[in-house]
């Protein structure tokens, strides 16, 4: 790779094509936008006329120039080394591309076992068209190994069924080593609820596909909280029948209940709130047919903590000791907007932390890519990572595996917790406070590094002690298992 290189600016350089001018567009070869530290990042750009003054910005705001290399076919670049963390390709002020790299870390031995995942939106439609299997090799590089998705009910009910993509999608998770959650639903919920409901014939054709694939497990449903025609009884007999159907063909099976919507999303903000429908649901005897229990909430709908403080309470008033997961929670950001790419990657780790202390046992992002409709996504739709992508990989790889261990001790400034995975107390630090005088100081304790949401390491200052703001900060202590906090 002689002759290319990347060299840290002081300042922003700005460029801006000619007017009428095509803007430029990079690719990478293969499509990979995911690197490790020691391997060279590569991308091409289309012939022009006029080459552009193009930088690169990490999350940090540090600026690189880029240098290009002309041929006939194409411009080139490559850069040789980079920290961890998120890059944009920037033309000007315009987001052209992106790239992540992530330090290496071995694959955990049981992927079942780990805490994160996603809901993947892609599935049986034009599966190639989309890429699904870059998407996937995009997720096990960020050590998600977590995948729910939809399987829709209808085409159980036809003999003859197009089950091919379901079932390459299947086996592309298997050769990942990432494991699938299976929702059981369908998309038009007024018209098909019933029917599916009461034929007979659903759970049978569920049964036989499940035979099958011997998947493990399943979901029953989506958010039936909201607008339906069946009522909260047929649901429950429903699951009832599900539960036994399905455990009698594979006794290994775990049946998760619906995911609960929070708020209603037709109707007055916290009216039919998901934890009243969920006390309801195990007054009416639910708990003997569910393995594991589920919800949803977006910070957009209510007060987030109070949201998941009132479905804790309804669990605890009814004694469950089921696990319970959280198969939905996100925020949108747009692609070409850095700031909100940098919000959402920060909220993304506060809110997975946050339930994993609340006792939520397993927890998925929605999505895994944006959808045409909107930009939840860790991914762009066609696969660029967004600054969420490289946060959630960074908290997969310290938390995957990791026990809660306990809140540190409160303060007005600071929210800390405080994990362990084996020899490692990882305490996670944030302030709600935005402004610099709502940064405290945070005195690092010795033989701890720290680590910020993109994996790169934290200098403390001079007094030994790290500013903490609202994008949180790891502080990874390193201490034998005999002497870890219990």
């Amino acid at each position: 790779m002689k002759g290319f290189f990347a060299v840290l600016l002081g300042g922003i350089s700005v460029f801006s094509l000619a007017a009428g001018a095509t803007p430029p567009h990079c690719r990478f070869p293969h499509g990979r936008r995911v690197f490790t530290p020691d391997e060279p990042v590569l991308f091409h750009l289309p012939p022009l006329d006029h080459i552009p003054d193009l930088r690169i910005v990490d999350f940090n705001g540090r600026t690189f120039k880029v240098h290009l290399r002309r041929s006939e076919k194409n411009v080139t670049a490559v850069l040789e080394r980079q920290s961890p963390g998120m890059y944009w390709i920037l033309d000007g002020e315009r987001v052209m591309d992106a790239f992540a790299v992530f330090s290496p870390a071995p694959v955990p031995a049981d992927p079942e076992s780990t805490r994160f995942g996603v809901f993947h939106a892609y599935t049986d439609d034009n599966y190639a068209h989309y890429n699904v299997r870059r998407e996937l090799d995009m997720l096990r590089r960020a050590h998600l190994f977590w995948v729910r998705a939809t399987t829709f009910m209808t085409p159980c009910l036809h003999s003859g069924g197009d089950w091919h993509a379901r079932d390459q999608f299947i086996d592309d998770l298997r050769t990942r080593g990432l494991v699938l959650l299976s929702m059981f639903e369908e998309m038009n919920f007024p018209k098909t609820w019933k029917p599916l409901l009461t034929n007979p014939r659903t759970l049978e054709a569920i049964g036989d596909y499940i035979t099958k694939e011997r998947l493990t497990y399943f979901e029953v449903w989506n958010e039936v909280n909201n607008e339906r025609s069946g009522t909260m009884e047929q649901y429950i007999e429903f699951q009832r029948e599900f539960y036994r159907e399905i455990r009698r063909i594979n006794p290994d099976a775990r049946i998760v209940a619906t995911g609960l919507a929070s708020p209603k999303f037709r109707g007055q903000w916290g009216a039919f709130l998901g934890p009243n429908y969920l006390d309801g649901l195990l007054a009416g005897g639910i708990d003997a047919w569910t393995d594991i229990y589920n919800f949803h909430y977006y910070p957009y709908q209510w007060k987030t903590q109070d949201i998941l403080d009132q479905y804790m309470e309804v669990f605890h008033r009814y004694h469950v000791r089921k696990p319970i997961w959280v198969t939905e929670n996100g925020m949108a950001a747009d692609f070409t907007d850095i700031p909100a790419q940098k919000k959402q990657a920060a909220y993304l780790v506060r809110s997975a932390v946050t339930c994993l202390a609340a006792g939520v046992a397993k927890y998925f992002w929605f999505l895994s890519r944006d959808h045409p409709a909107f930009a939840y996504g860790l991914l762009t739709g066609d696969l660029k990572p967004k600054a969420a992508y490289v946060a959630y990989g960074v908290l997969a790889r310290l938390l995957g595996d990791s026990t809660y261990n306990g809140s540190l001790p409160s303060t007005d400034a600071v929210t800390g917790y405080r994990f362990t995975a084996g020899d490692r107390e990882i305490r996670v630090l944030w302030t709600a406070d935005a402004s610099a005088a709502g940064r405290p100081a945070i005195p690092v304790p010795s033989a701890a590094s720290v680590l910020d949401i993109m994996g790169r390491n934290v200098t403390p200052g001079p007094d030994n002690t790290i500013r903490v703001g609202q994008s949180p900060l790891f502080l990874v202590v390193h201490t034998p298992k005999s002497q870890t906090t219990k």
